[in-house]
């Protein structure tokens, strides 16, 4: 039961399509997102690496230095401008911010928190041990072969 809310959040989370499911491979994006956020390149994401990657992450991100990421701000981040990419990115802001106060923009606070979030989803080989290697989390983003 609990197995199956993870795998649901997710799938949620990465809002993986129907047509993601055929391949073997995490996106490229997803990828990249993990090789910046793991500052010392031991091929793990630790909380304390969250904190600081994410506060960086969203500076470079917020670029009328508002204090909140808009819908706007965090597709132009985006090198993959694909249909499928672009819709991701909607459902992963939408979750952020649904998580967070639901106003439509995201604080730092929230794009932390959901990096949060994804370390204790993929976080899955039973030490519980709040950081995410590199396999646990492409095993999170990968769809399985059909």
């Amino acid at each position: 039961m609990l197995r199956s809310a993870i795998v649901t959040a997710a799938a949620v989370a990465f809002s993986l399509s129907s047509a993601a499911l055929a391949q073997e491979e995490p996106p490229s994006n997803s990828l990249r997102w993990f090789e910046s956020f793991d500052q010392n390149k031991d091929g793990f994401i630790t909380l304390a690496e969250m904190e600081t990657a994410g506060a960086a992450e969203f500076a470079r991100i917020d670029k009328d230095k508002s204090g909140a990421i808009a819908i706007d701000e965090y597709l132009a981040d985006s090198p993959d401008a694909t249909d499928d990419e672009v819709r991701r990115m909607k459902n992963r802001f939408a979750v952020m911010d649904r998580r967070g106060d639901g106003n439509g923009v995201i604080s730092q606070a929230e794009f932390i928190n959901f990096g949060k979030f994804v370390i204790e989803i993929a976080d899955q080989n039973g030490d519980r041990d709040g950081r995410m290697s590199r396999e646990e989390f492409v095993e999170s983003v990968t769809p399985a072969k059909q």
